[in-house]
């Protein structure tokens, strides 16, 4: 399983986990932040604490290991005392321009894109076989910079988008 975003909080993080353990019956082994804002990054922790590795584009690697390896010890978080009791925890994986994750028949692809004028970069992730795009931040709907960013970024991958999802709430048809 891979989850887009970490949740707001750490507690956040681990309720997920637990519930998609229980539902789906697998663990989170990816969590991806699609960009380093706060309202992103919140919970990244609490899903490496659960052994999800962090999968972040190049252009945010500092930020986000500044936020998963720094010591965080008041109050102390799961993350640290699972590292410090030997437990297996995510760690921070890198990717540059694009890469994919599998299972079975499904592909989860990341790109890592820079026209965005929102942040940049800005990871958008595809599943093409079901022509889903995850976004967050950029379209909620109607025109604007970061819509008509994201329309040239799908249009210069050629992905065959159905459907876009957004980290904020909502889905459209494309």
């Amino acid at each position: 399983v891979a989850v887009i975003e970490g949740p707001y909080t750490e507690a956040q993080s681990m309720t997920l986990a637990r519930m998609i353990e229980n539902n789906i019956g697998k663990p989170v082994r990816y969590v991806v932040p699609t960009h380093p804002h706060y309202d992103h990054t919140g919970g990244l922790r609490g899903l490496a604490a659960m052994g999800a590795s962090v999968l972040v584009a190049a252009g945010h690697e500092d930020e986000i290991r500044g936020i998963i390896e720094s010591a965080h010890t008041n109050p102390p978080v799961i993350l640290a005392k699972r590292a410090s009791d030997g437990a297996e925890v995510g760690q921070v994986e890198v990717f540059s321009g694009m890469t994919e994750i599998s299972e079975g028949s499904q592909t989860l692809t990341l790109y890592e894109v820079t026209n965005i004028p929102h942040v940049n970069p800005k990871v958008l992730a595809f599943v093409e076989g079901d022509g889903v795009l995850f976004q967050s931040g950029l379209f909620f709907g109607g025109p604007g910079p970061d819509a008509a960013a994201l329309l040239a970024a799908i249009q210069s991958l050629g992905l065959p988008v159905q459907q876009i999802v957004g980290g904020h709430g909502g889905i459209l048809p494309f």
